[in-house]
């Protein structure tokens, strides 16, 4: 559908940090045709110099698959590059067809990666208030519904990638008791 937005870019949000996307499935009117700066972008079309490459050190494999542009961004914008929308630059995406769309392997890093993002990225105030969201919304939430759909593999995909990114903080010492429980 190329009349289609998937996105032009993405917002700030308090709690999750890296908002929803910008445009997404809204018909293209023509609504989005200044060049702006944006919080996060999806990677699919990102254009950058070789310098913001290299001073990055590019993806971290910590990532593999969803949420290594999230990471990469972040750590561009320590650096003090900005990320921007240009209307000039058009591509035709056919989402997630790599991993599926709603495959297990994605629900596992959906359920996986942000939160390690979150946990590199931010201080752990910010990572407390996340944790117990992404629990109660995303982990809690979406395992129950995919399992009232019978899509067994793909609820526990998400306990899986939610269980693997604490063992991952755990395993390279990020956690701290002030990571889930705030002290006076």
């Amino acid at each position: 559908q190329p009349d289609i937005l998937q996105t032009v870019g993405k917002k700030y949000d308090e709690i999750k940090w890296n908002g929803g996307h910008i445009g997404n499935r809204e018909l293209d009117q023509g609504q989005y045709e200044q060049i702006e700066e944006r919080f996060f972008a999806d990677d699919i079309f990102t254009l950058v110099t070789r310098k913001l490459y290299l001073q990055t050190g590019g993806y971290d494999t910590t990532f593999r698959f969803q949420s290594e542009e999230y990471d990469w961004q972040a750590r561009a914008k320590k650096l003090g590059f900005k990320i921007y929308y240009t209307p000039k630059a058009k591509l035709w995406h056919k989402e997630s067809m790599t991993i599926g769309k709603k495959s297990a392997f994605k629900a596992y890093y959906d359920s996986r990666n942000p939160l390690l993002v979150i946990l590199i990225h931010k201080d752990t105030d910010f990572f407390r208030q996340y944790f117990w969201n992404h629990f109660a919304n995303n982990i809690l939430r979406t395992s129950l519904i995919f399992l009232l759909k019978g899509r067994i593999k793909v609820s526990f995909a998400v306990i899986r990638g939610f269980i693997s990114a604490l063992i991952w903080g755990f395993r390279n010492k990020k956690f701290t008791l002030q990571h889930f429980i705030k002290f006076k």
